[in-house]
């Protein structure tokens, strides 16, 4: 298996100088892809284990207060309190979803700098 130095040394000059140029930039451009994606996997992860966090403290507190309510309501008017409690919180659902729809995507496009940095080379070369 021929190695890459010894390719490259078979060369003449001036195309190996450009040949050199090309796995630089292609080596650049990997290192932005990389550093792009792992910025792209904390951020991931961030809001997947905050999103997690308020699911779990809101659902806790959400059923302690449906609790609350419906010990407090006379016994013939608990059965209307649920259903009133329960359309609520599906209409909170829905708006929540809708809110997390918006956010996905009104974000930038993942690798945005990187595939820029790529259709600049494609136009100088």
């Amino acid at each position: 298996m021929l190695h890459l130095a010894a390719l490259l040394g078979a060369l003449p000059g001036s195309l190996r100088r450009l040949a050199s140029l090309g796995l630089a930039l292609a080596a650049n451009r990997l290192e932005l892809f990389s550093v792009e994606f792992k910025q792209e996997q904390v951020r991931f992860l961030s809001l997947l284990l905050w999103g997690e966090a308020g699911l779990v403290l809101s659902v806790v507190g959400l059923v302690l207060a449906l609790m609350a309510v419906v010990w407090a309501v006379p016994p013939d008017y608990r059965l209307l309190v649920l259903a009133l409690a329960a359309a609520a919180f599906l209409l909170a659902a829905a708006l929540v979803l809708i809110s997390v729809h918006r956010r996905v995507t009104r974000c930038r496009m993942p690798f945005s700098e990187t595939l820029g940095q790529f259709n600049k080379d494609r136009e100088c070369l």
